[in-house]
């Protein structure tokens, strides 16, 4: 996933990510991939940890490495905030991007889950 897809450009109506991204170091590469190949008007799916869920929070402010990211693991090597995933996915040209929180609070970015969907122009 990390390398040239061998998919044809404008082939696919969707590109699905559930829990990729946070284990991979070309993050911007796999999003410029997704768009790629996606057909116009073809729509990425991108769920991802949220280090910013109340729940992460609450982990740090007690000292504790959050759930997701522990250092003895070593399978989670990016982070990403819902900021942060829409500033990646409008840099690769997605637009109509929709990014939201799930699982845990519904409260605005507070939930375990960030997930979103960008749309190709």
């Amino acid at each position: 996933i990390e390398e040239k897809w061998r998919a044809v450009g404008n082939s696919f109506d969707t590109v699905i990510m559930t829990e990729v991204l946070e284990h991979c170091f070309a993050t911007s590469h796999i999003l410029n991939e997704s768009h790629r190949v996606l057909k116009k008007g073809g729509k990425v799916i991108i769920t991802t940890p949220n280090i910013t869920s109340i729940g992460h929070r609450m982990q740090i402010l007690l000292g504790r490495e959050p759930s997701y990211y522990s250092h003895t693991s070593f399978e989670h090597i990016r982070i990403f905030t819902p900021g942060s995933l829409k500033i990646m996915m409008k840099k690769v040209g997605f637009s109509n991007i929709k990014i939201k929180t799930i699982v845990g609070l519904p409260i605005i970015n507070f939930g375990e889950i960030i997930y979103a969907i960008g749309e190709k122009a």
